[in-house]
């Protein structure tokens, strides 16, 4: 059987990063994969590399995060061509399933009028225009939802939080002095400009972290960070070893403000049993309970307050970690992730084999206006 995974962006982000978690499942169930991406990014090149065969999409550039008026208008100027591209595409292929990785190719499927079974996988929560038109979109191909969190989506038929591959065992690197971590994509909605300045009031013998590369967003930002940042900050850039840099924290500060899904790098951190501190905000609190596997922030206002509360009791940062470690092996396993996952894609690509033998002619696909 085959699968095609349609995606908006050719970069790795978090939703792209979950996609390729799914694939060596789908590949050992003798699924043929296959994406449909627009360009030829890092995660084209991540897509082949574990077996998929990869398709253009006539997509423009598009960057995460909050998009402008021009953005929507080139979009939506070549939406009939991409309807085209993925109707042809699913013509030649005939898939069991199209796994929808984006909310801006779903009105694109709608239009295509596939007879195929439908799952839309919603990373992020969407504005209210944008959410109108999915929820339009997903009724129309009776596609089904399956959700980051119930932040996301509240009604998805199905929520399943990420899982990451973790080190078999937690690994802690420990320094004299305090070290303090924030890593993840430079943008203003990573919060790592409350984390330079709470820095500026903290000892200056602790030792703060910047991990991660401007991937989508205004390179100016570096600038801004590095001029408002002390000495006690380090710059690491973009890190592939994210367990080793976590190994080498006593805790790790998630102050990103509500983007939907539950941040990997919590997770991760869970996983190398590194102490949480997190912003209250989005998805977080659906993983992340207060003094118990980690540490809600209420404000990153609040930053510097709160680190110096905690960098004070070791003893409840350490019982807490191994609480997180815990909940990591029982619920955020990447096995646990593909295991929820593929029962999903199985259920869905058997109704598409049952209703292919029922028929006596293949199924074709629609032509007709939306």
């Amino acid at each position: 059987m085959t699968i095609l995974f349609l995606d908006q962006y050719s970069d790795l982000g978090g939703g792209q990063l979950c996609l390729l978690d799914l694939l060596p499942a789908l590949r050992r169930a003798g699924f043929a994969v296959h994406a449909a991406i627009p360009g030829d990014g890092a995660f084209a090149a991540r897509l082949a590399a574990a077996g998929a065969v990869v398709h253009p999409l006539c997509l423009p550039a598009l960057s995460t995060g909050r998009k402008t008026p021009a953005d929507a208008l080139r979009f939506a100027a070549r939406l009939p061509a991409v309807t085209r591209e993925i109707r042809l595409l699913a013509g030649r292929l005939c898939p069991a399933l199209i796994y929808v990785n984006g909310p801006r190719l779903m009105p694109a499927v709608a239009a295509a009028r596939l007879n195929v079974p439908v799952l839309f996988h919603a990373h992020n929560r969407l504005h209210a225009a944008q959410r109108v038109l999915v929820r339009v979109a997903v009724a129309r191909c009776r596609a089904t939802v399956v959700a980051a969190s119930r932040f996301v989506w509240p009604h998805a038929d199905r929520v399943v939080y990420s899982g990451v591959a973790g080190p078999q065992a937690p690994r802690h690197n420990p320094a004299p002095h305090p070290r303090i971590g924030l890593i993840g994509r430079i943008a203003p909605q990573k919060g790592q400009l409350p984390f330079v300045r709470a820095a500026r009031r903290l000892p200056e013998e602790w030792r703060f972290v910047l991990c991660g590369a401007t991937q989508f967003a205004d390179p100016r930002y570096l600038d801004v960070l590095r001029r408002e940042a002390p000495a006690s900050v380090t710059f690491l850039g973009w890190r592939d070893d994210v367990y080793g840099v976590l190994a080498s924290l006593d805790l790790l500060v998630v102050p990103s403000a509500g983007e939907g899904g539950v941040p990997r790098v919590i997770l991760e951190a869970f996983a190398v049993e590194v102490p949480v501190l997190a912003l209250d905000s989005g998805a977080i609190p659906e993983v992340v309970r207060d003094g118990v596997n980690g540490f809600l922030l209420s404000s990153t206002q609040d930053l510097t307050r709160r680190l110096k509360e905690l960098l004070s009791e070791r003893d409840l940062l350490g019982q807490v970690a191994r609480r997180a470690r815990r909940d990591y092996e029982t619920r955020f396993t990447a096995d646990r992730y593909r295991q929820e996952l593929w029962a999903l894609v199985e259920d869905l690509s058997n109704t598409r084999q049952a209703a292919a033998a029922a028929s006596p002619t293949p199924a074709a696909p629609r032509t007709g206006p939306l």
